[in-house]
């Protein structure tokens, strides 16, 4: 019998083409014959390799012609089999290579993005020459952002908007460490487990959109928006509760979860164009203002200046740009239900005043948060813009508490002045605040002071900046606030337009540019 044909019994049997004694009778010779066993374990490879390939061949959409076999003789189908063995192979290796090339790789990465403005910094645990690209965490990845705004978006699809002051750490497990901030969830159901841990908390997704916060000196909170959540507090008290959409807790006293109201007016849903801010125009029909701006607390009830007191101690009057709001004398106030940039955390406020000169009041808060009562534990509980009234004339000023400064320059002229307060969040070398005072577009000379008359006799403790809305007499951001100067019967007779209050440290470019347009986008009103 010719090789041929011994081949071609072979892929008979193979293709189970033979009949049963022709395919006993072949197995007897090939179970006899080493050297027909070797041609048949050859086949045997062949065919199989044939069969994986053609089946990787045929997923690259990959069309072989058709070939009759009556047309080959036994060796070409052979070689057929080797040809399209080869082909198949070197489409399957290009396909992979492909794939490694065009498909990102399957590790835990993390994509970040920033709003403008946004102060960051991104460190990595892994060597030099393996760090990830720009903007990416992997795990043991850590970022800390001084002000501004990030999205995190996971490789399961979880989406995350934080706001800063933040600092996080990718764990290995494609979960997260908050140690600070406010951060925004939204879990896909295929990520369903995704983890936030806080220093005081755990929360564990059961497909959901929630919100965490997390910020030292205050209680760490987790509020539920779709969905439901497993959350424990950290401590020898944790007992775990689900909670469901419209739920929150913090972690109180004893280390155990009370119920607190749901505020989704702490969370950013979107990356915002701009830092975060909220902006009172005093445009809106009646006297007070509802604001605007990029913040989760923009245009809602919660931020709305609404007067309180006498109702004739506001009017509208012409403004900087449209319409501002003026005082008549007559002593009142305009609250709202936003508790300000807390903490030590980075923040801008700017205004424009307008002052008669025949104003003789000594002083008077103009807008202001948090809490006037000094105490050793925190002798700088508030943030507030004032006039005084020095021997050169009325002058702006700014108070934490026991820190305060007071400006050089008289704005009692019957004209608009822009006053601007810049706080980055920082100390200087000397153990002060990190503050710049603008007058107009520019830095004004200011004269620091520090009242250590109720408080500890050691001048550097009054330098911690921690701005509260729990302590005694706490109050949220106020216009004109009443409460906190001494009992009078009438009010300085004045005008304020534009205010603005920054999550951020504006830099003295952007406060000049604020000044000239009222905004940050010069596209904006401009200042003629």
């Amino acid at each position: 019998m010719s090789q041929n044909e011994v081949e071609a019994r072979i892929q008979h049997l193979i293709d189970g083409k033979l009949d049963p004694d022709a395919r006993v009778t072949l197995l007897a010779e090939i179970e006899r014959d080493p050297q027909l066993l070797e041609i048949y374990w050859d086949y045997v490879v062949l065919d199989s390799a044939f069969k994986r390939l053609s089946r990787s061949a045929a997923s690259l959409q990959v069309e072989s012609p058709l070939l009759s076999e009556r047309d080959l003789g036994r060796r070409q189908k052979r070689q057929l089999h080797l040809s399209l063995l080869a082909t198949a192979a070197l489409l399957v290796l290009a396909a992979v290579l492909l794939r490694l090339i065009l498909v990102p790789s399957s590790n835990p990465g993390v994509a970040l993005r920033s709003s403008p403005g946004s102060v960051l910094e991104i460190s990595h645990s892994v060597a030099e020459d393996k760090q990830p690209p720009p903007e990416t965490l992997v795990p043991g990845s850590r970022a800390r952002l001084e002000q501004g705004t990030v999205e995190l978006t996971f490789e399961n699809g979880v989406q995350s908007i934080v706001r800063g002051p933040a600092d996080l750490t990718l764990h290995a497990d494609g979960n997260l460490y908050l140690q600070a901030g406010t951060a925004w969830f939204n879990v896909p159901e295929k990520a369903v487990g995704f983890t936030v841990k806080t220093a005081d908390m755990v929360v564990t997704d059961l497909g959901t959109t929630f919100g965490v916060r997390s910020q030292e000196g205050f209680p760490h909170e987790v509020h539920v928006f779709g969905g439901r959540v497993e959350a424990s507090p950290r401590g020898p008290a944790s007992a775990t509760e689900t909670l469901n959409a419209g739920a929150a807790r913090a972690v109180g006293l004893g280390g155990r979860l009370r119920e607190i109201p749901l505020d989704p007016n702490q969370f950013l849903t979107n990356l915002p164009k701009t830092s975060p801010h909220l902006h009172w125009s005093f445009d809106d029909g009646e006297a007070f203002s509802d604001s605007q701006g990029e913040h989760p607390a923009a245009g809602n009830e919660v931020s709305a200046l609404k007067g309180l007191g006498n109702t004739k101690a506001f009017r509208r009057t012409g403004g900087r740009f449209g319409q501002a709001l003026a005082t008549t004398g007559k002593v009142a106030q305009a609250p709202s239900g936003w508790s300000g940039v807390l903490g030590d955390a980075p923040r801008t406020i700017a205004h424009w005043i307008k002052l008669g000169s025949g104003e003789r009041e000594a002083s008077h808060v103009l807008v202001g948060w948090g809490s006037h009562t000094l105490t050793p534990f925190n002798p700088n509980p508030a943030f507030l813009t004032f006039l005084r009234r020095v021997d050169e004339g009325t002058v702006p000023g700014v108070s934490f508490g026991s820190y305060y400064l007071i400006g050089t320059t008289p704005i009692d002229d019957d004209r608009w002045h822009h006053f601007a307060v810049v706080y980055t969040g920082r100390q200087l070398p000397d153990g002060t605040p990190d503050l710049t005072c603008y007058l107009d577009g520019r830095p004004e000379t200011m004269i620091s002071k520090v009242n250590l008359s109720s408080i500890s006799p050691d001048e550097q403790g009054a330098f911690t900046i921690q701005t509260t809305k729990s302590a005694p007499g706490a109050i949220n951001l106020t216009l004109l606030p009443n409460n906190w100067v001494r009992t009078r019967s009438s009010q300085m007779a004045l005008a304020i337009d534009e205010l603005f209050v920054f999550e951020s440290s504006l830099s003295a470019a952007e406060v000049h540019q604020l000044y000239q347009h009222n905004s940050l986008s010069q596209t904006d009103k401009s200042n003629p």
